[in-house]
């Protein structure tokens, strides 16, 4: 049941009085897994380009790839790294990112893959978002989520430059 759905339900329940049946399906649908909710705190630093905060969220020696190859690296060789990042970007005109859907499919107790798809916004497209996708590997064996691996399944920088965004 979606939470329309439950919402729906809730407010023309048949004999007239609430039931809390549907507040139990919206407290449930609400409640996000630990990898999830790294992956929203990830989002918010990546919005606004806080690669100090994004660190955070990487374990030391994490993995990043995508269709040009892959590359694994510290958390201060990421740092280091960061500035180059956030020029990209912001050449590019980069307003925001939002996470628009994640699928979380546990590997072991330990780590779970995550599938999600995100839009982007830059000035020269407005509100019109500019979808890609990305896979992460979480592992969960610390006090904290952290992020072993993103896997970015489209070029960034090819779709940046077939949109016009850059040259």
């Amino acid at each position: 049941m979606g939470i329309k759905t439950a919402v729906l339900f809730l407010q023309r329940h048949k004999y007239g009085k609430p039931s809390p049946i549907p507040v139990v399906i919206l407290l449930l649908l609400s409640i996000m897994t630990p990898a999830q909710q790294l992956l929203r705190n990830y989002e918010a630093a990546f919005t606004n380009l806080d690669f100090a905060k994004e660190a955070e969220y990487l374990v030391d020696g994490f993995i990043s790839a995508g269709p040009k190859g892959s590359i694994a690296q510290s958390k201060q060789q990421f740092l280091e790294m960061a500035g180059q990042v956030s020029e990209f970007y912001k050449k590019g005109g980069f307003t925001g990112v939002k996470l628009l859907q994640m699928y979380e499919t546990p590997i072991t107790e330990q780590y779970s893959s995550v599938q999600t798809h995100w839009g982007a916004t830059f000035q020269k497209t407005g509100d019109q978002m500019t979808e890609f996708d990305i896979t992460f590997i979480i592992q969960l064996t610390g006090s904290e989520p952290k992020i072993l691996l993103f896997i970015t399944h489209q070029d960034e920088e090819e779709m940046m430059k077939e949109l016009g965004i850059m040259q």
